[in-house]
Parts: C-alpha cells; structure tokens; sequence
C-alpha cells in the first residue's frame, strides 16, 4: 500500500511540474506579445573628410529602418520571418529590392547617381550606420525633413528626423564676424564684408572667425573655404554641429598660399600658429570649447587676385 502510495506521489508531483512548465512558457509568451514598448533611440550626427555619418543606436535589437531622403526616393532596411535582412530602394519612380544584403559582410553599399550610401549593422542589431558620399549628401543637408522610422521586434515604432538632432551651433551671436576681407594694396586696409574694387594682383587676406555659441565641445572642429557660383564662402564644421557658412560675393579668382594663420587662446594677446591647408582650403582646428576667449578665434587666408 505504501509502494503504491509512493508511486501515486511521485506521479502527482510529475503532473505538477510539467504544468508548471507549460504555465511558465505560457506566460513568458503572452509576456513577449504584450511587448508595446517603443525602442528608445538616439542619432549621431558628424562628417569624416567627404562622408557625411548618420549613428542611428537603439537599446533593444531592431527588425525595420526606413530613411525617407525625399518623396520619391527611400531606403528600407527590413528582417524577415527568416532572419534575413532585405532591403527596399525606392528611386527614379520605381522599387527594387535586394535580398540577404548582410549575408557575407556586415555592411552593404548603394551607388545612386554619383552618390553612394553605405549601410553598416553591429552584431547585436541596435545600432545602424549610414555612410553617405557624393552629391546626395547636399541634398540631404539641404532638406528640413529626413524622417527616420525603426520597429523592434515586436514591431512597435520609434521616427526621428537626420536635421534635427544637431546640438551645437556656430557663430550665433550678432557680434560674432562673418568672413571678412581685407585688401592690402588698398590705401588704408581694413577689414570688409564686401570685396569692394580689387583687382588683379592685389594682395588680400580673408579673415574666418569661429565662436562655440553652444554648452558643449565642438568635436573635430574644421573650417573649410570654397567657392560657389560667385561666391567664396567659409564653411564651419563639427561633429553634432550645425554646419555654419558665411560668405562674400566676388567675381576674381584667388591663389592662396599654402599656409594659414591661426589666432587662438586670447590672453590678452593672441598665439598665432601657422597651418598647412589640408585637401584644398580646409583647416583642422581640433576640439573647440564653448564660449569666447580663450576658446574662440580666427583664420587669415593669405591669396593673390588672379
């Protein structure tokens, strides 16, 4: 009777248990569905030599991403029930689409016009980097709105925009000094937002300023000259930053020399350092903290009217 007893017992504790699994399963299931909580997800912004970055990072694995650059122009990056990572291209009127991009390499190029925009996922799948290049990258700076929309896995949505998450800016206040030039063959040089009569082979400088006007450091500061259909502008840039562009209108060409001055840490005088120009007229001025002396400064370009 006991022997019996026993084994009835050892059967019953047997039934509890594997309930209880299958409650636990169950549960962990309804738990997983009830999942209506959007992935929280921040944007990094900044430009590396001619490649414009977009750090797109979420803190739970996504499924979907989709970068709407214009009405008839869109990238959609989407995991299907097998895993697989697609994607969608919508250019030129019509779709078309790539299977397994992320099959042999964790990354995946697209060339559109000159253009070419480059997709890299981590192992994990909560961060997602575009690398763009070539003539889109005006395009997308240019345009107010870049919507951004990623699903995780249980498909609950999270948008952003590309243009609104710059943090820092440049040069906001009305006294900061646009770019300013200076003829010195003139009689009494001085410093001008207008190009007044030069002419050729008058010997000028261009006087390029920079202010942190934000509460955050100015990561891999630069600033770039070019010229522009008329125009020769002074372009700051930062990682995070608003992109600052001044400019004057001219008609001449310049040579400029292949060195620039650097005026910076004001202490009642300025250090003056001189730079080689780095790809054309461009300036590395490193980190640049916020507000004014000693953390503000100027860049004299030194040229000859042609």
């Amino acid at each position: 009777m006991f022997k019996n007893d026993k084994k009835l017992l050892v059967l019953f504790f047997l039934l509890i248990s594997l309930v209880s699994i299958n409650i636990f399963k169950t549960e962990n299931t309804v738990l997983a569905l009830k999942d209506t909580t959007p992935p929280i997800i921040t944007l990094e912004n900044y430009t590396k030599d001619t490649i414009d970055i977009y750090k797109i990072t979420a803190n739970e694995a996504l499924s979907y991403l989709k970068v709407g650059i214009s009405s008839d122009l869109y990238v959609l990056l989407l995991k299907d029930l097998d895993s697989v990572w697609n994607m969608e291209v919508k250019k030129d009127g019509g779709t078309f689409l790539f299977v397994d991009v992320f099959k042999n390499s964790s990354d995946y190029s697209l060339n559109y016009a000159g253009s070419v925009a480059k997709l890299i996922k981590n192992k994990d799948e909560t961060q997602f980097i575009l690398e763009v290049s070539g003539p889109i990258t005006k395009q997308l700076k240019a345009q107010k709105n870049v919507p951004v929309f990623v699903k995780d896995v249980a498909e609950n949505e999270a948008s952003l925009n590309f243009n609104d998450t710059k943090e820092g800016s440049f040069n906001d206040n009305p006294i900061d000094h646009p770019l300013r030039i200076a003829n010195l063959n003139a009689k009494f040089p001085k410093w001008a937002t207008s190009t007044g009569d030069i002419k050729k082979g008058d010997k000028i400088k261009l006087c390029a300023y920079y202010h942190n006007s934000s509460n955050i450091i100015a990561k891999n500061t630069k600033i770039v000259l070019s010229f522009d259909k008329g125009k020769i502008k002074s372009t700051i840039l930062a990682d995070n930053f608003k992109e600052h562009v001044s400019s004057l209108n001219i008609a001449q060409n310049i040579e400029f020399e292949n060195t620039a001055e650097w005026y910076h840490d004001y202490d009642g005088s300025y250090e003056i350092e001189d730079m080689v120009l780095k790809d054309g007229l461009k300036i590395d001025l490193g980190d640049v903290k916020p507000g004014y002396m000693p953390n503000d400064g100027y860049i004299i370009f030194t040229g000859i009217v042609k």
